[in-house]
């Protein structure tokens, strides 16, 4: 079956500064593995991600096998948070496709790599992708509008 990607979004993203926490997935199990890093993200005894309106998934390496993720919220500053993990986002262009909850969220991270991508015009830049989660967003039916944000850069 052939996965139909939303019309993408080319978008500047500003440096994020991101509190949260980092775990190890293997691919095969990812899809339920992450979800329950989530339920322990948001047990974290941290104040900042119960008042938050939008959180991250980060994918901040990933190979064939692995990938570290990061369930994370945006912060001014470092000074004070007592997350488990930070991270900082650099400045960076971005392609955004906004998708319909989590159902097939594997299928399109993948249809992008595998054939939005190599015919795009485009390259993969080095910083981070990451899903982002507003409070349209409903974390207990999974449904509602999710930002895919691939880094990208012309095809020299």
């Amino acid at each position: 079956m052939s996965t139909t990607l939303p019309s993408p979004k080319f978008r500047d993203g500003a440096k994020r500064l991101l509190a949260g926490s980092l775990q190890t997935h293997t691919i095969a199990v990812a899809a339920e593995s992450i979800p329950v890093q989530w339920g322990d993200f948001f047990a974290l005894d941290v104040p900042e991600i119960h008042t938050a309106s939008v959180t991250y998934g980060v994918v901040i390496r990933a190979d064939d096998e692995t990938m570290d993720y990061m369930c994370a919220i945006e912060v001014p500053s470092f000074d004070g948070v007592r997350s488990p993990h930070r991270e900082t986002l650099p400045a960076a262009r971005y392609v955004v496709f906004t998708i319909d909850g989590l159902e097939h969220i594997g299928e399109q991270w993948s249809a992008i790599y595998a054939s939005w991508l190599p015919t795009s015009g485009y390259n993969l830049a080095k910083s981070p992708a990451f899903e982002r989660y507003d409070d349209r967003y409903d974390p207990e039916s999974e449904t509602g509008p999710i930002e895919l944000w691939v880094p990208v850069e012309p095809v020299s």
